[in-house]
């Protein structure tokens, strides 16, 4: 059975391998899946942070890959600080 998919984008910050601010996009992500963030997934690399869910689904942000460690759930359309750290996400 194929996984149902949020409509938009779900938004988030992350630092490259050299510091530079940069900008990660998942596009009409799958539902009821853990997505890790392939961007801070390699050992050594920060966290994700300022993450935008610009879908139509209420996102569940974890501060570990693999949906484990704090979280923190955001409402569709909505956008949280800096401060918020993540490395994978769920839609639901």
């Amino acid at each position: 059975m194929a996984a149902d998919s949020a409509h938009g984008d779900f938004l988030y910050q992350y630092k490259d391998i050299v510091g530079v601010t940069q900008v990660g996009r998942l596009v009409d992500p799958d539902t009821r899946v853990c997505i890790n963030l392939p961007e801070v997934l390699p050992e050594g690399m920060t966290s994700a942070f300022h993450p935008e869910n610009q879908t139509d689904a209420t996102a569940t942000v974890w501060t570990g890959a693999d949906c484990t460690g704090d979280y923190t759930t955001m409402n569709p359309f909505t956008t949280l600080p800096d401060s918020q750290l993540l490395r994978s996400v769920i839609f639901s």
